[in-house]
């Protein structure tokens, strides 16, 4: 992205690092409308090439997240985008990545899943009181660790 916003390095990130999602229960029913119905928290890009997982130290339940290179871009332009190496996302956006990039790896292990979410906040029955909105920018895109590496040398060598 050409935002020219300052970047933090993260040595994990997790959605609620690009906001308060829970300010949506503050926003008029008008005024969400004219939002269409959500709260925008900002854009999630990725690019998986492995899994980790995480335990937590209070009750020891183990969770997975993703490994590569993330960046996510809060909607509050005064806010700094933030970019780690490792990303937890909630149980559903998760699978649909991390089962497409298993899939991938099986046949190729140098695989790794492009993707790229808008993230919203949406007020529901929870007792939290919101869900995530996750949509997707574009299709998931499965390349190979080295396809970049691969088209620029064979530029290079067409210059000869």
């Amino acid at each position: 992205m050409s935002d020219p916003r300052p970047r933090q390095k993260r040595t994990q990130m997790a959605i609620s690092d690009l906001g308060n999602a829970a300010f949506v229960k503050t926003i008029s029913s008008p005024e969400l409308a004219k939002l269409g119905g959500a709260y925008q928290l900002g854009v999630l890009l990725g690019k998986v090439d492995g899994v980790v997982d995480r335990t937590d130290k209070k009750d020891g339940s183990t969770y997975e997240g993703l490994s590569g290179l993330f960046l996510m871009c809060p909607a509050d332009g005064t806010a700094p985008e933030l970019f780690s190496g490792v990303l937890f996302i909630p149980d559903g956006p998760h699978e649909q990545v991390a089962s497409k990039f298993r899939a991938m790896k099986a046949s190729d292990k140098g695989a790794v899943i492009e993707f790229a979410f808008e993230l919203s906040s949406v007020p529901d029955k929870s007792p939290q009181g919101y869900s995530w909105k996750f949509k997707p920018l574009f299709a998931f895109v499965e390349r190979h660790l080295l396809d970049d590496t691969i088209a620029s040398v064979g530029k290079l060598q067409s210059k000869k």
